[in-house]
């Protein structure tokens, strides 16, 4: 497709494409634990997003607006599509999505958000972006989900920290008042007990759509996302929308 997506499972006859976006820090990585899960009716699109994994060299991109831009010229929209992202992912998400909307483009028949607070909802953490290192460093060990053997590999972590910084200031810069709303169907997930994410901010997306919104719960802490567990959830909710194509 393009530098920016892997597709791990080509589908050549597949009724339809999800593309799937990270969190912070992120990679393609991140969602193999369920892939095999996935209905034999639907190609999953990997966004690889510079600066890490195979696109270790590329500069990192700190803008939730410019990544939608690159995604967008980039993706092969043949056949209906849905955008998944989780935290970080869910904003590039939306501002894909709403980019399309807005340019009259096709756009996406669902919009999955994970474990993400609605983006005009407002900060629930003051941001990381603009930290000195060692803040940094100490807040991203605290939220979980970056690997420890990156964090305790000197060399890479050099490598890597210009990409975490760049990722959180794709979420704590993106600006959203809650006035353009999607016209497809949002499904958010959540679990309650996650400390980064309210309750109440991943029901804002509600607000976000023209069209329905369902919020399920799942388990696992703020990165369920890497968790086999939460394959059965998608692939549910996947199963539904084949249904409705």
């Amino acid at each position: 497709m393009s530098a920016w997506f892997t597709v791990p499972r080509p589908r050549p006859d597949a009724r339809a494409r999800v593309f799937c976006l990270p969190y912070a820090g992120g990679g393609t990585w991140i969602f193999q634990a369920w892939l095999d899960q996935m209905p034999h009716e639907v190609e999953l699109a990997l966004v690889q997003l510079p600066g890490r994994e195979r696109r270790l060299g590329d500069a990192p991109v700190g803008s939730a607006v410019e990544l939608a831009a690159h995604l967008d010229a980039a993706a092969t929209l043949d056949r209906p599509f849905a955008f998944f992202g989780h935290s970080m992912g869910a904003v590039v998400a939306y501002e894909w999505a709403r980019r399309r909307m807005e340019s009259g483009a096709e756009a996406p028949r669902r919009v999955f958000v994970s474990a993400s607070p609605a983006p005009h909802f407002g900060p629930e953490r003051p941001p990381m972006h603009t930290e000195d290192d060692a803040t940094f460093l100490r807040r991203l060990r605290a939220l979980g989900g970056t690997p420890e053997e990156v964090l305790q590999h000197e060399e890479l972590l050099g490598i890597m920290l210009p990409t975490l910084r760049a990722d959180f200031q794709v979420i704590e810069t993106y600006e959203c008042d809650g006035s353009q709303r999607l016209a497809c169907p949002v499904v958010s997930f959540l679990d309650p007990n996650d400390p980064v994410v309210s309750v109440e901010a991943a029901t804002a997306w509600r607000q976000l759509t023209s069209a329905s919104f369902d919020r399920h719960d799942v388990s696992g802490g703020h990165f369920y996302v890497t968790q086999a567990q939460f394959g059965h959830h998608l692939s549910h909710q996947l199963e539904r929308w084949l249904h409705d194509l």
